[in-house]
């Protein structure tokens, strides 16, 4: 197992632009760098890789992340193999750590709510840009000056009014109902029942520095 701070010396080291390079042909636009996205069929680039932020997101298709984010989708490789390539190429040395169950368990735990704020964001979006349920909510953007560029740029999304909805969502993509509570999706009533947090409302995904949708 890799300690986190080498994870961050590996990232700092690292260069998204230089590491993007290698599979995509960039171009400067600002203070960022565009390019057609590797992760889907598009003509006019979507795909932005930020430097300051050493993060891509592609705006097509929402694939987004770190160098090594990047590195684990175009090689097809595991998280520890793809911090090794970074760090060899960096000339970075790695010491492992030693195996720690209770470690372990807080990061299954941590990878399963990321797993779910993911799939929910990519859920919500889709409703958003499509269910004609979501007129009203498309319609109060508009009234607001925000378009669907804007709602693709950043995957605003819009909650179900139904919690039957969003929980036959979640169960059929085999997020368990521990995790919806844990992750703040949804919460049990005063006799047990499960029940969507958010209902009938605009939902704005917050990532952190890596891409990783949080909440």
């Amino acid at each position: 197992m890799i300690d986190q701070a080498t994870i961050d010396r590996i990232l700092d080291a690292a260069q998204i632009v230089d590491v993007v390079s290698e599979f995509v042909t960039l171009r400067r636009r600002g203070v960022n760098y565009i390019g057609l996205c590797p992760f889907h069929n598009e003509k006019t680039p979507s795909f932005i890789v930020d430097q300051s932020r050493q993060n891509f997101k592609c705006f097509g298709c929402g694939e987004g992340g770190s160098a090594i984010t990047f590195v684990m989708k175009m090689e097809n490789l595991g998280f520890a193999d793809t911090v090794r390539r970074l760090a060899e190429k960096a000339g970075i040395s790695i010491v492992e750590e030693v195996y720690d169950a209770a470690e372990e368990k807080r990061r299954k735990a941590r990878t399963a709510l990321l797993v779910a704020h993911k799939k929910a964001a990519v859920f919500f979006h889709r409703l958003l840009l499509c269910s004609p349920k979501a007129a009203e909510a498309r319609a109060y953007l508009n009234s607001r000056g925000y378009g669907a560029d804007m709602a693709k740029r950043w995957q605003v999304g819009w909650a179900p009014d139904s919690s039957r909805e969003f929980l036959a969502w979640a169960r059929r993509e085999g997020i368990p109902d521990q995790v919806l509570i844990d992750s703040g999706l949804a919460n049990r009533g005063e006799r047990g029942d499960l029940y969507a947090r958010f209902r009938d409302r605009l939902m704005f995904p917050i990532n952190n520095v890596y891409g990783e949708c949080v909440a």
